[in-house]
């Protein structure tokens, strides 16, 4: 298996077509300092031109030097494109075409017959058809959102690669940076970010510059800016959070990956604190540790740094990982409002669970949370000499599974009376503390808020591709932490408008990425028909394509707007033909106003029943106008 040598993937469907695209081209020369398989590898070309054969094709590279040190060999290389004729040594790529290459004379043009011209135009022919529909959406949230004030700000030399990336990172859920450029030369991306640098080496250099502390400081005094909708400046935003921490996976060698030992799992990780907006439940700050930091040694520096941005936190919900002394002492002082689970193996839990558990199960502490049938009490108890409210819970659910686990465990165990007993007093209780007084219906729907972010954790990790980790410094791991928290940001601002759809976020996204456009030299860009689920998704996003997509008139719409008539006022368009022949019946009715009709039949209408002067004469019960009951005479409907 070649290292670090970009080819095609072999599952890809694309490129099991004859004119399949060719592995991301590096700029020049390229040193790979890994050893080379090379039983995979031929040698048709003299020198040190390489063929690597795929099921997709064959691709070429240039090996322009080699270095051997002990076992490991160093190689520079030069990718050359697709294989079109070995003999001659021609190849095509997407940047130059086709062309000659040899070790000779290097590049060299070719004289193009039409059999060279059929296969030029085979391998272009898909840069005419882009992906449209997921991008141009992920592009118009943005604008509509308000968000693209801060992508535009935070590193405007290369606002292009900062929009591309987060938009390939939203769109493509399990894809490596590697298969960026294939994604980006077959969307519509490289229509509208044309500057990008998405090759495979120009990431790896752009995301340790993005993860520079300067920028990441400026995204987020935009980015606070721009959510809490306020001058950072002259006041300070204030705001009730959520607060959380999840494991990153890794081996990369630098210092904060470390050995963590999290619910009897060990492994080698950072720690991933990310804030949330509890009103709005979306992401508003991040920062990472090392993995062997506990939860509750990191909350006092997370909010100083909050503070440093001028976040006064008015309220904080959070797991029971903080609860420690330090931790509640210190929103004491602060005067933070604070809600948190308690830890069940503390001193305090079992104080309160024995001395007000015993008749928690009675009719008059039952309440009800969505489906869940809950026993609920306040207790008001001194903590570390201030005074707070703890709301004890028992949920019967909760506590068959977890007594059934415990009481099999405890047969297995040959444990005493005393001991079982012991435990059946702990089974489906919980306490939730907090520094403020609530009625007990209350508690469990203002904690359970803090779901937000176990949403906003699920959405970074398996839609915004935030694992695995595939850096190998702390400035890219920086990098790619923002491009991730980027990424999240516009998936939930996408999946907050799809909130009533029946379709995901990311099956939506899919399927609008069928929506194709088609490109032309001379710059037309012409939008094929949107299937009937595309127009539902980008209907219920609030959205509209482009006028000419539609009706394809493009040139009375700009007229229209020219003068101020995209509109059309209530009633029939002056100049219209199609005027009622009726319109003199008004100056026949007196009683009905100018512009409105009697009830009934209008004057000279020939739509009248022969039946209606024999039935009127007929009848002598029923007022003129109406009818007997039954089959009218002379009817032969028998």
């Amino acid at each position: 298996m070649e290292d670090n040598i970009s080819a095609p993937d072999q599952n890809n469907d694309r490129n099991n077509s004859p004119h399949s695209e060719p592995p991301p081209e590096p700029d020049g020369e390229v040193t790979i300092a890994r050893g080379i398989n090379r039983q995979s590898m031929t040698t048709p070309l003299a020198g040190h031109i390489r063929i690597l054969e795929k099921k997709s094709g064959d691709f070429g590279y240039h090996y322009t030097d080699t270095v051997r040190k002990g076992e490991s060999v160093s190689h520079k290389i030069i990718y050359l494109g697709k294989v079109v004729d070995r003999e001659k040594g021609y190849f095509i790529s997407r940047e130059r075409g086709l062309f000659k290459y040899t070790l000779d004379a290097g590049y060299e043009e070719v004289q193009m017959d039409d059999s060279s011209r059929i296969i030029q135009a085979m391998y272009t022919q898909k840069d005419e058809i882009l992906d449209f529909g997921d991008v141009w959406v992920f592009d118009e949230i943005v604008k509509q959102t308000g968000f693209d004030k801060v992508l535009n700000n935070i590193f405007p030399e290369s606002k292009d690669t900062i929009y591309a990336l987060a938009a390939f990172r939203t769109m493509q859920k399990d894809g490596p940076y590697k298969d960026a450029f294939n994604w980006y030369c077959r969307s519509y991306a490289k229509i509208i970010y044309p500057n990008a640098c998405l090759k495979s080496q120009k990431i790896s250099l752009f995301l340790p510059v993005l993860g520079q502390e300067y920028i990441v400081r400026n995204f987020f005094r935009m980015y606070l800016d721009y959510m809490m909708r306020n001058d950072r400046v002259s006041r300070q935003m204030s705001c009730p959070v959520l607060i959380d921490s999840t494991g990153l996976p890794n081996d990369i060698k630098i210092d904060e990956t470390a050995v963590n030992n999290h619910n009897g799992i060990i492994s080698h990780e950072i720690r991933l604190i990310y804030v949330a907006d509890r009103s709005s439940g979306m992401p508003i700050y991040f920062r990472y540790i090392s993995g062997n930091i506990i939860d509750n040694n990191t909350l006092i520096i997370t909010l100083q740094e909050l503070k440093a941005y001028n976040i006064n936190v008015e309220y904080i919900i959070m797991d029971a990982g903080y609860y420690c002394e330090e931790n509640i002492t210190e929103l004491t002082s602060a005067k933070i409002p604070f809600m948190v689970r308690m830890i069940p193996n503390r001193a305090i839990f079992k104080e309160i669970v024995n001395e007000h558990g015993n008749d928690l199960i009675d009719s008059k502490y039952l309440i009800k949370y969505k489906n869940r049938a809950l026993f609920a009490k306040k207790i008001i108890i001194t903590l570390y000499n201030k005074i707070f409210y703890a709301y004890l819970f028992h949920d019967i659910s909760i506590g068959g599974d977890e007594g059934n686990r415990s009481l099999l465990k405890a047969i297995k165990d040959k444990s005493d009376n005393d001991t079982i007993n012991n435990k059946i007093k702990f089974f489906g209780k919980f306490i939730i503390l907090s520094s403020n007084d609530y009625d007990t219906n209350e508690v469990l729907g203002l904690y359970y808020a803090r779901q937000h972010i176990e949403q906003i954790f699920d959405t970074a990790k398996n839609m915004a591709n935030l694992l695995p980790l595939r850096v190998h410094s702390k400035e890219a791991l920086e990098g790619h932490l923002l491009v991730s928290f980027m990424s999240t940001i516009v998936y939930m601002l996408i999946n907050n408008r799809l909130s009533k759809s029946k379709e995901c976020t990311f099956g939506a996204l899919h399927n609008l990425s069928r929506l194709h456009v088609k490109v032309y030299p001379e710059g037309v860009k012409v939008i094929q028909e949107p299937l009937p689920s595309h127009r539902e998704i980008i209907k219920t996003l609030g959205l509209e394509l482009p006028f000419m997509v539609q009706s394809g008139r493009l040139e009375k719409a700009e007229t229209l707007k020219s003068e101020g008539k995209t509109k059309q006022t209530k009633g029939r368009p002056k100049g219209s033909r199609n005027k009622s022949k009726l319109k003199s019946s008004q100056a026949e009715t007196t009683s009905v106003p100018t512009g409105k009709r009697n009830r009934g039949r209008p004057k000279g209408s020939r739509n009248k029943s022969k039946l209606g002067a024999n039935r009127q004469a007929d009848t002598t019960t029923v007022p003129v106008g109406k009818r007997n009951r039954g089959r009218p005479k002379g009817s032969r409907n028998k």
